[in-house]
C-alpha cells in the first residue's frame, strides 16, 4: 500500500510539474532524498527515472539512474543484481564521454568486486576511477579513492599500505574541509589498526570520526561507526562495551534495512555472548544472524499485514452503521477531487512563486557578473598602465645612469688623471689622497654600471629571460654561504617582451626577498616551458614565512607579484610554513 501511494504521488506531482521543470530532474532529487534511508524507494523511483530516460532518449541520466539502482542493490546485499545494474551504466557511459559520472561507476563497481573479495578486479576499477579523477583535478573523489583503494590491500594483509592509502585521504580530505571525507579516513584506519591488534588506538580514531557523524547526523554512517566500535571491543576482549555498541548499531540499521550490517552485528554479539559464559543468548542472536533475511522481511510482511486488517475491520464497522453506502461514496470521492484541485493550485501558486524567485535570481547574479566584468576589466587596464609606466621609468634611469651620469664619472676620472701627470705630488699623503680620489671614481662607474644593468640588463632585451636568469644567478655565485640550482626546460624560443619582461622583474625579487629575509643557504629555481604554459618554481630551504601575513613581507612584498602575474593572466602559489622554507609556483600561459 504505502509503495502504490509513493508512485501514485510521484506521477501526480510529475505530471503537474512537467511544463516547467524536466521530470527526470524530479525523480533523481526524489532518488536523493530516498538515498540510504530506504533502498526499496530508491529502486523504485530510479525504475521511473529509467522509463522517463528511456522516452526522452537521455542517455546520461539513464546511466545515472542504472547506478543508483546497484547501489541500491548493493547495500541490500543482492550483488548480483548489483553488478548487472553497473555494468549497464558503465557501458552507456564509455559511450557518452561522461567521464565524471563514469569515474562514479567504476568506484561503484569496485567496491562490488571488493566486498565479494575479487580483489584484482576490485584495483583495478578503483585505478580506472582515479585517472579519471586525477585527469579532472577532482581532489574530493581523490581523496575517496585512496580511501576506498586501501580496504584492497587491507584485504590482502597488507596493512601498512592500507594505511598509507587511508592517511593520504586523511590528510587531502582535512586540507579540503570535508567531515565526511575524514570521518571514513579515521574509520578505515581504525579499521587496519584493529586487525594489527592496536586496539586503544583504533578506539582513538573510531571515536573522533564519531563525534564527526553525530554533528553531521549521518544514520547510515553512525550504524557502521558503532558496528567497528562494537568489532573493535569485541576483538579486545571488552565484551559487555561491545554488546552496547552492536546495539546502537542495529537500532539504526533495522530501520534503514540494511540487512547485511545486521547479520553481522548479530554474528559479534553471539560470539560476545558466547565468551561472556551466556550460551543462551549467544544461540538466540546466532539463530537471528543466520535467519536475519526472512525474519526481517516476516516482521516487516507482518507489520503491513495487521495494518491492513484493522484498516478492513474498521471499514467493515463503519460500513454497517451507514444506512447509504452509495451517498458515502460519493461525497468521499468528491472529497477527493475538491482536494485534489486544491492540491494542484497550491503546486500550482508555489511553482509560480519558485519561478518568479529563480528569475529574479538569475537577473540579480547577471547584473553581478556583468559588474564584476566591468570591474575586471578596469582593474586590468590600470594594472597594465602602471606596470607598463614602471617599466618605461627603470629603461629611463637605466639610460641616464649609462648615457649621463656614467659619461660623466667617466670624464672626470680622465681629468684626474689628467691633473695627477700634470701636477707635483710631493708627499706621501697627497699621492694616496689622489689615488683615493681616482679609485673611488672608478668604483663609482662600476657601480652606476651594474645599477644600470640590473634595472635594464642587456642580456634580456637581446637574448631573452633564460639568458638573462642564467646571468643573475651566475652573479649570484660570488655571494658566501648561498648555492643556487638552477634547471632550465624548453626556453629555446623567446617569449614576447612584456611577459620576459615582467616575469625576470618577479624572480629577481622574489629571490632578493630570500637573500634579505629568509636566512636560507640553497635555493632551487626552475623554469619549465610546457606547450601553451611556463612555470616557474622557487624553492628555498630559510626560515618560511606566515602567508596570511603577506602585506608584512620585504621589498614590493607579495601582493605586488600577485597582481604583476595576474597581469600575465597567471596564477602565484606561495607554500610556506615559518621554520620549514619557502616554495612558490608561478604558472603563466604562453602562445604556442
Amino acid at each position: 500500500m504505502k509503495n502504490s501511494a509513493l508512485i501514485f504521488l510521484i506521477s501526480v506531482f510529475s505530471a503537474a510539474a512537467f511544463a516547467v521543470t524536466p521530470k527526470i530532474d524530479s525523480l533523481k532529487k526524489a532518488c536523493q532524498d530516498a538515498g540510504l534511508s530506504d533502498f526499496d524507494k530508491t529502486i523504485e523511483i530510479c525504475d521511473l527515472g529509467i522509463r522517463a530516460s528511456e522516452a526522452s532518449r537521455d542517455s546520461v541520466s539513464l546511466a545515472w539512474f542504472n547506478r543508483n539502482i546497484g547501489v541500491a542493490y548493493y547495500f541490500k546485499g543482492e550483488y548480483e543484481a548489483a553488478s548487472k545494474f553497473y555494468f549497464k551504466s558503465i557501458t552507456i557511459l564509455e559511450r557518452a564521454n561522461q567521464p565524471s559520472e563514469l569515474a562514479a561507476a567504476y568506484n561503484d563497481l569496485a567496491k562490488l568486486y571488493r566486498k565479494t573479495r575479487k580483489l584484482k578486479q576490485a584495483e583495478e576499477n578503483y585505478d580506472k576511477a582515479m585517472s579519471i579523477y586525477v585527469t579532472l583535478k577532482d581532489s574530493n573523489n581523490i581523496a575517496a579513492i585512496y580511501n576506498e583503494s586501501g580496504v584492497v590491500f587491507e584485504y590482502a594483509g597488507e596493512y601498512e599500505k592500507a594505511l598509507e592509502r587511508y592517511r593520504l585521504s586523511l590528510g587531502m580530505s582535512e586540507k579540503l574541509g570535508s567531515k565526511v571525507g575524514v570521518a571514513y579516513a579515521l574509520n578505515n584506519i581504525a579499521g587496519a589498526l584493529s586487525l594489527q591488534q592496536k586496539f586503544n588506538e583504533a578506539e582513538v580514531y573510531l571515536k573522533k570520526a564519531l563525534e564527526i557523524r553525530k554533528g553531521m547526523r549521518d544514520t547510515f554512517a553512525l550504524a557502521i561507526n558503532y558496528s567497528d566500535l562494537g568489532v573493535n571491543y569485541y576483538s579486545a576482549k571488552l565484551h559487555k562495551q561491545a554488546i552496547a555498541y552492536l546495539d546502537s548499531s542495529n537500532q539504526i540499521a533495522y530501520d534503514l534495512k540494511y540487512a547485511e550490517l545486521l547479520s553481522n552485528n548479530f554474528l559479534y554479539i553471539s560470539k560476545a555472548y558466547e565468551e561472556l559464559g551466556e550460551h543462551e543468548k549467544s544461540l538466540h542472536f546466532y539463530k537471528r544472524h543466520v535467519n536475519l533475511k526472512d525474519s526481517v522481511f516476516t516482521l516487516e510482511s507482518e507489520k503491513q499485514l495487521n495494518e491492513l486488517t484493522t484498516k478492513y475491520q474498521t471499514e467493515k464497522k463503519d460500513l454497517e452503521l451507514v444506512k447509504n453506502k452509495a451517498e458515502i461514496e460519493s461525497q468521499r470521492y468528491s472529497n477527493f477531487i475538491k482536494n485534489i484541485v486544491i492540491l494542484s493550485i497550491i503546486i500550482f501558486v508555489l511553482l509560480l512563486a519558485f519561478i518568479s524567485y529563480q528569475y529574479y535570481k538569475k537577473k540579480q547574479i547577471e547584473q553581478k557578473a556583468k559588474a564584476d566584468a566591468e570591474l575586471a576589466k578596469e582593474k586590468e587596464i590600470r594594472t597594465k598602465a602602471i606596470v607598463e609606466a614602471e617599466e618605461k621609468e627603470r629603461r629611463r634611469i637605466a639610460q641616464d645612469l649609462h648615457d649621463s651620469v656614467g659619461q660623466i664619472l667617466s670624464a672626470a676620472k680622465l681629468n684626474l688623471s689628467s691633473l695627477q701627470s700634470k701636477i707635483q705630488l710631493n708627499t706621501p699623503e697627497e699621492k694616496e689622497a689622489m689615488a683615493n680620489a681616482l679609485s673611488l671614481v672608478d668604483d663609482s662607474v662600476k657601480e652606476v654600471r651594474t645599477v644600470s644593468h640590473s634595472m635594464m640588463p642587456n642580456t634580456l632585451l637581446k637574448l631573452g629571460l633564460a639568458s638573462a636568469v642564467k646571468e643573475f644567478v651566475t652573479k649570484m655565485g660570488n655571494l658566501p654561504n648561498l648555492k643556487v640550482d638552477l634547471e632550465i626546460v624548453g626556453m629555446e624560443k623567446r617569449l614576447d617582451d612584456q611577459t620576459e619582461t615582467v616575469l625576470y622583474r618577479v624572480i629577481q625579487e622574489v629571490v632578493n626577498n630570500i637573500i634579505k629575509h629568509a636566512k636560507a643557504n640553497t635555493i632551487n629555481l626552475q623554469l619549465i616551458r610546457h606547450e601553451d604554459e611556463l612555470t616557474v618554481m622557487i624553492e628555498d630551504n630559510g626560515v618560511g614565512f606566515d602567508t596570511g601575513k603577506i602585506n608584512e613581507f620585504g621589498g614590493i612584498g607579495l601582493k605586488n607579484i600577485i597582481s604583476r602575474i595576474e597581469f600575465l593572466s597567471g596564477t602565484v602559489h606561495f607554500d610556506s610554513t615559518p621554520g620549514k622554507g619557502t616554495n612558490v609556483i608561478i604558472e603563466v600561459p604562453i602562445s604556442k
